[in-house]
């Protein structure tokens, strides 16, 4: 919702000027503030080629080391990962495990005081209509950082899932709906 102060109004040389103060009461940047500096690209070499990219975040730091996630379709195939920093800090990375029928892949870097753990919700106290945001990478490092909004859609949804390019489903994965692009 956007709110406005009264209206200021002077008069110089014969022109009144108004002025209104607009505030926005349903910003998300103070959200957007607790985990923007934990998001990452993620980039993955083969042969010193980029062969893929894609989008994780810290979520832990422990034992003088980092902790991210990732999709593992990002790191699948690649024999060396790089993470990027808003701040533009490169680091290499480690897999730690990943798992190909949830798409996850957690890796791991060198700790340092620079990088931030995001702050972690709890998505069982969601609801539907709740604001919900991403922070992500889109089409690779060029727009990193990118910021999209809005709602969740609805909870426990399954969604068939294929392996390959088949036409037939593996399995189901119970997930959120959104319509923030991710």
């Amino acid at each position: 919702m956007i709110t406005s102060t009264p209206n200021t109004t002077t008069t110089s040389n014969g022109i009144t000027t108004s002025t209104t103060k607009l505030s926005e009461t349903n910003s998300i940047a103070s959200a957007v503030e607790k985990v923007y500096d934990s998001a990452v690209v993620v980039e993955v070499y083969k042969d010193k080629e980029l062969i893929s990219s894609g989008t994780g975040f810290v979520y832990k730091k422990e034992n003088c080391k980092a902790y991210l996630m990732t999709n593992n379709h990002v790191i699948a195939g690649g024999a060396e990962i790089k993470v990027l920093f808003t701040d533009e800090t490169e680091l290499e990375a480690k897999v730690v495990g990943s798992d190909t029928y949830s798409d996850i892949a957690v890796l791991s870097i060198k700790d340092s005081d620079k990088i931030v753990a995001a702050t972690m919700g709890d998505s069982t106290k969601s609801k539907v209509g709740d604001t919900v945001f991403t922070v992500g990478s889109p089409e690779g490092a060029d727009y990193a950082g990118t910021v999209t909004k809005g709602i969740l859609s609805g909870k426990d949804r399954l969604v068939a899932v294929a392996l390959s390019n088949s036409t037939t489903s593996d399995y189901y994965m119970n997930v959120l709906q959104t319509d923030a692009a991710i």
